[in-house]
């Protein structure tokens, strides 16, 4: 598998004739480790292991409404109060991180109201987050921790 900017975890890998499958830790089930499946898990364990996010308040691959029609998130971390707080969307490493990449995230964004957005292919990743004053996004230094 590609090495991507995050820390190696020892994840579970399991060979099948359709190809590699590893334990999604938080759906509880083996997945198909696709390119981009990789990215999202690598994301969501450095999330939950080294910015404090609540095992419980991530959720990967989830289901979204958008202008009427049905579409993935990769992943949210909800707050406290059950909100969802950031939205993350992955990429395959080898996919380049551009205008239609931040698009896509902004629009799924509309039916969920996330106040901080992250966008990765494991190789690079952009962080920005809502100023509701100045009424804009902002791009960050860093992925925030959990509050």
């Amino acid at each position: 598998m590609t090495s991507l900017l995050f820390p190696t975890y020892p994840f579970k890998l399991e060979s099948r004739t359709d190809g590699t499958y590893i334990l999604d830790e938080f759906r509880r089930q083996w997945v198909k480790c696709t390119p981009e499946e990789w990215v999202r898990q690598h994301l969501a364990i450095y999330m939950r292991d080294h910015l404090n996010y609540p095992s419980g308040r991530i959720a990967l691959e989830v289901s979204l409404q958008v202008y009427n029609l049905r579409k993935r998130a990769d992943l949210l971390f909800y707050s406290i109060d059950g909100k969802p707080a950031l939205m993350a969307e992955c990429k395959a490493p080898e996919i380049e991180i551009n205008q239609r990449a931040f698009d896509q995230i902004s629009n799924y964004n509309i039916s969920v109201g996330a106040q901080t957005l992250l966008l990765t292919n494991g190789r690079v990743l952009y962080c920005a987050k809502y100023d509701a004053q100045k009424k804009k996004w902002e791009f960050q230094s860093e992925i925030p921790m959990y509050a």
